[in-house]
């Protein structure tokens, strides 16, 4: 494989120019090693996946989309999923054979299945009387894995868990589909213990042998288990692993899915092939959770692309609440005042138009229109739908009692200025292309599917955003020769300057050093150095301090507005969410430590980007400039002195400080768009954990149980909107901090190069009167001609041509 550009670059400087700095200018050599460095970092960065993500609730129809879009007539992604252990993301990108990739979780997921249905079993049988003898002595004797494992396995130990039953009945099911391959098979709960036990290498609790008919499943999981506690990928490749086809059913929704932690699969498509590839997410009904974590940590962290699907409705309340809970709202919010640094956009596909099109076809009984007719009618009514719809759903969601904010809203005039609506008939272009008259379609052409316009809209997508990375890698890499040009530069003009004599020298240093004194350049230098640090130092983390602060403010109106809400919810569904940590799902879904988290939030990055991103970019750029303006002043003077002064070599040195400053100020808004990522992803996590504890404290002092239960919940909910945000507002402002931190120290390994006696002044002073040792050194005509040549051969092996790169960024 041939090298890339960069490649090239990085080479020339490592063999060539690296070596030669070390001899004639090593004070750089650190900081060119550290762009370096970055520009591998941005190399590795654009070879990465371009990950679309597809959101929406279960059973409308993501897998047979994902299969349409990548497969056409073939069916290879299985849809459907059962219960939150089988909550996964499936991912399909490319590869050069068809194969699948899986990594399995460790024996922690059947620890949860064994120990729950066991300790549910016991339990039964007490209830039910049963003798003592019927159950067998001694414990499973598994191994936990930490505190959360413990803590979740307590549901099965406590007989007044509220949701206990509800559990153990979910556990049952995710038993049945491991050994018998299906929930809904006939096996009874010691049979399943012992099966499990058996997979993972115990001797049966209840004296059970495993039936043939599963004996093939437990084998499976034996093996599955064997590679999770390894920790290392499975794949299985189409043509060399026997049933390929089975075997994919089996990992992405058959016996093995609960203990899937990844399942890839690859394909030599051409939607792919640029590094596009989707991901299916938990669908809400699947996982039981809108919320749940694999959701919100692709969707906050990794998509490039949101792709809603949603039935011909439109979009409903619960669609716009998934796009605000999953934190998709929330990460537009951050990076508001610049969306070029995050730029996710929002896809909308609606699935099953078909369906639409067929009802109003058996309604037509004069049969006026055809069924294509309607199809195609349907979906120019869902789009305008659609359009109509989307505004009013994410205001309201985003609603609160003081309106709309000014950042919200141009967040959702920039959601519907990018926004894409497909309307959709997976089904129609399967068919079409399939050409089965046992099997009809009424398309005429695949365009009529809309499915072709979704597949180039995709394929768009990720050719822009590749192209603005490869862009910006271009530029940080232009940056780069450009610095090492101009470094070299100087060195070359030190070494080809005529110099004066020693008096001279000194004359020259005295007039100089005396203008620098009279127009008080070191000390404006010194003063914007100070400020710039004392920025970096004091005022941004009070400033972080006094956001929060203010955020945790208009935070406490909504979030006490929730809490208010939640009084018309039945006390049951209240105490089953005070039991789990403030968390329940049911036909009321309550997750009190992310809902308070996410209402928080909101302020916060409302003023993030607004605020404090914008000023680190603007103050980072004026000192840059600043350092410019100064020695421009010098450069000014030197050309007034006429022949006595050989500008030269200050020109030469004013390039190298213009792309010092230009280095700082892209290393800053690198750091800065890290940091928006960074905020925004663990912002949620940061806070949850106070409110979950409050909660589990309310159940061990028992405050949950007894008469009067709803009330003693709803006070503490009362407490917990008065709190909440109080006892978030410190690790908050601790967490953007520690963040901050991370930019100033990045910032300031450039920043440490305009310090002390290399800081611009100084450097400019060198460029022009150089030092009685200097010029003797300089007079060796011998080393004078060697550095002269070796500074010709890096000019000879540069793979760039050495006039080529541009002055400035193309921006």
């Amino acid at each position: 494989m041939s090298e890339s550009p960069l490649e090239k670059l990085l080479a020339w400087y490592q063999k060539h120019v690296k070596p030669f700095l070390l001899q004639h200018g090593p004070e750089q050599v650190a900081e060119y090693d550290g762009v370096s460095e970055r520009l591998q970092r941005l190399q590795t960065t654009l070879n990465a996946k371009f990950p679309i993500c597809f959101l929406g609730n279960s059973g409308i129809g993501k897998s047979t989309l994902i299969n349409a879009l990548v497969f056409g007539k073939e069916i290879y992604i299985p849809a459907g999923g059962v219960g939150p252990l089988t909550a996964q993301a499936l991912t399909v990108c490319h590869g050069d054979h068809p194969c699948f990739q899986v990594l399995y979780h460790n024996t922690q997921r059947i620890h949860q299945v064994i120990f729950g249905l066991d300790k549910s079993y016991l339990a039964h049988l007490r209830r039910e009387g049963a003798a003592a003898s019927v159950a067998p002595a001694g414990d499973i004797s598994l191994e936990f894995h930490g505190d959360d494992e413990v803590e979740h396995l307590k549901t099965f130990t406590d007989d007044n868990a509220p949701d206990r039953e509800s559990k153990s009945d979910e556990l049952r099911k995710q038993a049945l589909l491991m050994v018998a391959g299906s929930q809904d098979a006939e096996r009874d709960t010691p049979y399943l213990i012992d099966a499990l036990l058996a997979a993972y290498g115990k001797s049966p609790r209840y004296g059970n042998g495993l039936m043939e008919e599963d004996l093939l499943r437990v084998q499976g999981i034996q093996l599955a288990l064997h590679h999770g506690k390894a920790n290392s990928i499975q794949e299985f490749r189409q043509g060399e692993t026997p049933d390929f086809l089975d075997q994919l059913h089996h990992h992405a929704t058959g016996y093995l899915a609960p203990l899937i932690r990844d399942l890839t699969v690859r394909w030599d498509k051409d939607i792919l092939k640029e590094g596009l590839t989707l991901v299916d997410l938990p669908g809400v009904g699947i996982s039981g959770d809108s919320k749940a974590s694999v959701t919100v940590d692709y969707i906050r962290e990794r998509a490039k692309g949101l792709v809603l699907v949603v039935s011909p409705r439109g979009i409903q309340q619960s669609d716009a609440e998934l796009l605000r809970n999953s934190g998709f709202l929330n990460r537009l919010l951050h990076a508001s005042d610049d969306p070029t640094a995050d730029p996710v956009v929002l896809m909308i596909a609606v699935t099953r138009v078909d369906g639409v099109a067929d009802d109003k076809y058996e309604q037509d009984r004069a049969k006026t229109k055809k069924r294509l007719d309607h199809f195609l009618d349907s979906c120019a009514e869902v789009h305008q739908l659609i359009r109509s719809q989307i505004r009013n759903e994410l205001e309201k969601v985003w609603q609160t009692k003081t309106g709309l904010s000014s950042e919200k809203q141009k967040v959702i005039d920039d959601i519907l200025t990018r926004l894409q609506v497909f309307p959709v008939s997976a089904l129609q272009y399967r068919r079409f292309l399939a050409d089965d008259m046992d099997n009809p379609w009424f398309i005429r052409e695949a365009a009529q599917s809309n499915i072709p316009r979704m597949i180039d809209a995709l394929q768009t997508l990720a050719h822009e955003c590749i192209t603005r990375q490869k862009e910006h890698l271009k530029e940080e890499q232009n940056r780069f020769f450009r610095g090492v040009r101009a470094r070299l530069q100087v060195i070359r003009t030190q070494w080809e300057n005529e110099l004066h004599a020693a008096d001279d020298a000194e004359g020259l240093r005295a007039d100089l050093e005396a203008y620098i004194t009279e127009k008080k350049l070191r000390h404006q230098f010194s003063t914007r150095q100070g400020e710039y640090r004392e920025f970096l130092k004091k005022t941004l983390p009070l400033e972080i301090e006094t956001v929060v602060t203010k955020a945790a403010v208009r935070a406490q109106e909504e979030v006490y507005s929730y809490m208010e809400a939640l009084r018309a919810y039945p006390w049951n569904t209240l105490k089953a969410a005070v039991v789990r940590g403030g968390t329940y799902s049911g036909s009321r879904h309550i997750e009190l430590p992310k809902d308070i988290a996410l209402r928080f939030e909101e302020p916060i990055a409302e003023v993030w980007g607004k605020t404090l991103l914008k000023k680190i970019r603007v103050r980072t750029g004026d000192y840059a400039a600043d350092s410019v303006e100064l020695v421009e002043q010098i450069l000014v003077w030197s050309r007034e002195q006429g022949a006595r002064v050989s500008t030269s070599m200050l020109e030469a040195q004013l390039e190298v400080i213009r792309e010092d400053g230009k280095t700082l100020t892209s290393v800053g808004k690198e750091a800065i768009d890290e940091l928006r990522k960074k905020v925004q992803v663990s912002l949620i996590k940061k806070i949850e954990g106070p409110i979950r504890r409050k909660c589990e404290k309310f159940v061990q002092e028992g405050q949950h149980q007894h008469a009067g239960v709803k009330a003693r919940i709803l006070d503490l909910f009362r407490k917990l909107s008065n709190e909440s945000v109080q006892s978030a507002t410190e690790p908050a402002i601790e967490l953007l901090t520690e963040r901050f931190k991370e930019v100033e120290n990045e910032i300031l390994a450039v920043f440490k190069q305009h310090q002390q006696h290399n800081d611009p002044i100084t450097a400019a002073v060198d460029a022009i009167v150089a030092t009685h040792e200097q010029r003797l050194e300089r007079e060796d005509r011998k080393k004078k001609q060697a550095i002269l040549q070796g500074l010709d051969l890096i000019v000879q092996s540069s793979p760039v041509a050495w006039a080529d790169v541009p002055e400035t960024d193309s921006a």
